[in-house]
């Protein structure tokens, strides 16, 4: 299927927003005397500059978007090839980066205090979206992504009764129930596809831009409510990401006939291993020890040699681990037909209501 023209870039934009923040490249005035109303005001707002979790959820919509869109119809999936493609994909790049990150000293556990735990879930949801793909034939999406969205507030409530627990944070239940709070989000991506060919408005440059400035602030003051009231992640992100669907929206429609920067473009296309592996890089920068010259330049190349060793481990890895997916689908696309599938195998219209 053609590519969606800006999604990549987009991909690459939120895998900065992640990586920023994380590798000590953005303010951080945490731990400062507070000073005068002024100074607290700055530090607020330089504190919670960039949020990477808001970007985190975006990444969910986009991928519901993405992995729906080819499978709207109601032909049938062919079960073994899919499950191929997006679990050997996903799977040995992350693998690399656990086994990488043994000898840099760097703690990369599967859910709790980890990068990880986004990827977990999306593993859950390729799982689960067959099922859920045959279910909408019956009940339709808007019902399911009610019914997500009810589950989902209910334990973002529950995180603010236990807040000295969770501390707000987004995976706040681990990998049994974490899933579940993102669900709706993805289920948002997957709506996002049904109203594709529907996209008839395209936005000017001004109104593009200024949902952008939208989220951006909606992200910021998820952020505030995060560290300065009761309301943590788990209630107000799922709450920006109604809006991210309005804004993805118009940022889909409007590079139907623009094209998109395209150095930020191809960056798209390994922006998974920038997300796996900006840890990774860090601890190497500071292993390398490059003595501080020139702020400004410094930051330049600070972020220059991060997103250096990010791509090598594209071209290593991720890269490979792309053509073996569409290798391994191909191949077993081709021996598993239809015909000979199983019913159980093959989610179709024509296995609803059996």
């Amino acid at each position: 299927m053609k590519r969606i023209a800006g999604l990549d870039q987009l991909r690459f934009i939120l895998a900065i927003c992640v990586l920023l923040p994380h590798c000590n490249l953005v303010p951080d005035f945490s731990g400062q005397p507070r000073g005068s109303l002024v100074q607290l005001g700055l530090r607020v707002f330089a504190d919670n500059l960039i949020n990477p979790v808001a970007a985190v959820i975006v990444f969910f919509i986009i991928s519901g978007f993405c992995i729906h869109l080819p499978h709207r119809s109601n032909a049938a999936i062919p079960i073994v090839p899919y499950f191929t493609r997006r679990f050997v994909r996903i799977l040995i790049p992350m693998g690399a980066a656990v086994l990488l990150a043994r000898p840099l000293g760097l703690k990369l556990p599967v859910f709790n205090d980890s990068i990880l735990w986004s990827l977990v879930c999306e593993e859950i949801y390729y799982l689960l979206y067959p099922l859920l793909r045959r279910i909408s034939f019956r009940y339709g999406w808007i019902k399911m992504l009610t019914i997500a969205f009810i589950v989902a507030f209910g334990l973002g409530l529950l995180t603010i009764r236990h807040n000295d627990v969770t501390q707000g944070i987004y995976p706040a239940y681990g990998p049994s129930l974490t899933w579940l709070l993102g669900l709706p989000c993805w289920l948002l991506g997957c709506i996002l596809a049904e109203k594709y060919d529907s996209f008839e408005t395209i936005p000017t440059s001004l109104n593009l831009w200024s949902w952008r400035f939208v989220i951006w602030s909606i992200a910021w003051v998820c952020s505030v409510l995060k560290f300065h009231s009761p309301l943590g992640y788990p209630v107000t992100l799922n709450l920006f990401a109604l809006v991210a669907y309005f804004w993805l929206k118009r940022e889909i429609s409007f590079y139907r006939n623009r094209k998109p920067v395209r150095l930020f473009e191809r960056g798209g296309a390994w922006s998974y291993s920038i997300y796996l592996t900006h840890l990774h890089a860090q601890e190497l920068f500071v292993l390398i020890g490059i003595p501080a010259v020139f702020l400004p330049l410094n930051w330049v190349i600070h972020l220059m040699l991060l997103l250096s060793i990010c791509y090598l481990f594209y071209r290593i890895f991720e890269k490979p681990s792309h053509r073996l997916a569409r290798h391994l689908s191909n191949v077993l696309g081709r021996k598993t037909t239809y015909q000979n599938v199983p019913a159980v195998a093959v989610l179709s219209d024509a296995t609803v209501g059996e």
